[in-house]
């Protein structure tokens, strides 16, 4: 990505929450001495740097303002953590919900000062005034405030307490950590690390040799977009209009950069969670796929292969890659590229995503791609890949065996299809019922094969074959509940209502209920499939 200095109207239209307004030091200084007695707690991750008073759930405080003020001060002078006590935990009310501390610091992030004045402020005497100051400059959206911020690193006062959450005997709890200045303005500073490449908490200076002369990077749009809009809100299948003009706003500013720095830009921020069935808004699909035509598929192979051809550090693959969200984006860009290969690649590119693959058979998406190339050959590449052997490490487990199969598991249906079907049915069934249904635990569960067609009419043959299966009597109710789920979405049929389904959900499952279910389930084939089942 060639660097190019862009008029300042640009770069203004860049730090869309950067408001500096002239303001002297001492109104500056007035203001944050006197917040600095009203900030009951910092938690800089939800409150600075997401912007958000929901994130995350645990860091949410059911003390009174008076009883933290009074936390504070005890932390401040024995210098240790502080849980509350069992009598305090017993009497915690559902005032848990709420994030007192936001509306202060959402005060100081909404404040208008000038950048020059909060600067002078980063040498104030009181650690919770450099604080603040450092959480009023972060979020002007300017990241050549940054080397300023990284002096603070190594502040060892102690400022804000911090929350977190803790199991206490059976409740989960807030329990208050102290919390240096140096390690409030790090997780400022991760921010932006994180956004390029996951860079350590001690490698700023490697972060700024590499963005110090840009005019913009991708990391920077992703860390406004991070803080201009929850992840819930991103996922959600149709955000609400008044995120999505916003989005369309911001979006602006990545529309003026010239080609091909545009193309990519939207290929990282589009694929910026992991997804490869959808994009990120504000972009959609057919855009993301316009991206990447226009960077075309020799650019696109040598980012497959390892090498940065846009030349913005934020898209640098990085062997330290720490996953933000769901995936570093980068590793998100290649996916969204090999799930789409059939539109973006060569024919001919199929060999090399092969040696890819086989270079790293627990990363089964070049392999995906290659099949997509190769149609002709899809089922023996699938299954080639299927059967690899990922690992000898320790740390590699059936649960991450798992994560592969499930992703060629919907591969081979989606790309070979009906032939396919006899071998997919006997590895839904062969996969173990999850020793903790219902839940998120890390563990091979047989439901999971099915995720990734959830949405998929075209599966309807495939929920056939495991519904006729002599074994679909013994099904789980995970699966079951899932195979209903996708039965509704398709066409609308309700097998169960809500209430019924609900009760699969209990620890022990009534057997007559789950035997009622499944024949219901077979006399519904005509709606859902078009016809009777066998």
């Amino acid at each position: 990505m060639k660097i190019i200095r862009l008029p300042m109207v640009l770069l203004a239209a860049f730090c869309l929450t950067a408001n500096a307004q002239p303001s002297d030091t001492a109104q500056a200084r007035a203001f944050l001495e006197e917040m600095a007695q009203e900030v009951p707690y910092l938690n800089v991750v939800g409150a600075v740097t997401y912007d958000n008073p929901d994130y995350p759930l645990s860091r949410r405080s059911p003390w009174s303002l008076e009883r933290l003020r009074e936390i504070q001060q005890l932390i401040e002078t024995t210098g240790k953590d502080w849980k509350p006590t069992p009598e305090e935990i017993s009497s915690a009310s559902d005032d848990s919900k709420t994030d007192v501390a936001f509306p202060f610091i959402r005060k100081v992030t909404r404040s208008s000062f000038s950048k020059e004045a909060l600067l002078g402020l980063l040498a104030h005497e009181n650690p919770k005034v450099r604080t603040l100051a450092a959480v009023a400059l972060y979020a002007k959206d300017d990241p050549f405030v940054l080397p300023e911020l990284a002096k603070l690193s190594g502040d060892q006062a102690i400022t804000f307490m911090s929350p977190a959450g803790e199991v206490i005997g059976s409740r989960y709890c807030t329990v208050f950590r102290k919390q240096t200045v140096g390690e409030a303005v790090k997780w400022m500073l991760w921010q932006y690390l994180s956004a390029s490449g996951s860079f350590g908490f001690s490698d700023f200076d490697e972060y700024w040799k590499e963005h110090e002369n840009r005019t913009y990077s991708a990391g920077w749009f992703k860390v406004q977009l991070e803080r201009m809009v929850s992840y819930t809100e991103l996922s959600r299948d149709k955000p609400s209009d008044a995120v999505m003009k916003k989005l369309n706003a911001w979006k602006q500013c990545i529309e003026v950069l010239p080609e091909p720095d545009r193309a990519w830009t939207k290929l990282f921020l589009g694929t910026a969670w992991g997804w490869t069935e959808r994009t990120m808004p504000p972009f959609t699909t057919e855009e993301m796929l316009e991206a990447g035509r226009l960077i075309g598929p020799e650019n696109l192979m040598r980012m497959l292969q390892g090498e940065n051809p846009s030349g913005d550090p934020a898209l640098q693959p990085r062997d330290r890659a720490y996953s933000v969200g769901m995936h570093t984006s980068p590793i998100a860009m290649n996916r969204f590229v090999l799930s789409r290969a059939a539109e973006l690649l060569r024919p001919e590119d199929s060999a090399v995503l092969l040696k890819i693959f086989k270079k790293n058979p627990a990363e089964p998406w070049p392999a995906v791609g290659a099949a997509q190339l190769q149609p002709q050959n899809a089922s023996r590449i699938l299954h080639d890949a299927w059967k690899a052997k990922r690992s000898d490490k320790e740390r590699w487990n059936e649960y991450a065996e798992h994560l592969v199969q499930r992703i060629l598991f919907r591969e081979l249906w989606r790309q070979v299809g009906i032939s396919e079907r006899a071998f997919l049915v006997d590895m839904f069934y062969r996969c173990p019922e999850a020793k903790h249904p219902f839940s998120t635990s890390h563990e091979p569960r047989r439901s999971t094969f099915l995720h990734g067609l959830s949405d998929d009419a075209d599966a309807k043959e495939l929920i056939a074959g495991i519904v006729v299966d002599p074994r679909f009597l013994k099904i789980d109710p995970e699966s079951l509940s899932s195979i209903l789920l996708m039965v509704w979405r398709w066409n609308g049929t309700r097998v169960t209502s809500d209430d019924e389904r609900s009760g699969f959900f209990e620890s022990k499952v009534d057997a007559d209920k789950l035997k009622e279910t499944q024949k219901r389930l077979i006399e519904s084939a005509p709606q859902w499939l078009g016809r009777e089942l066998p």
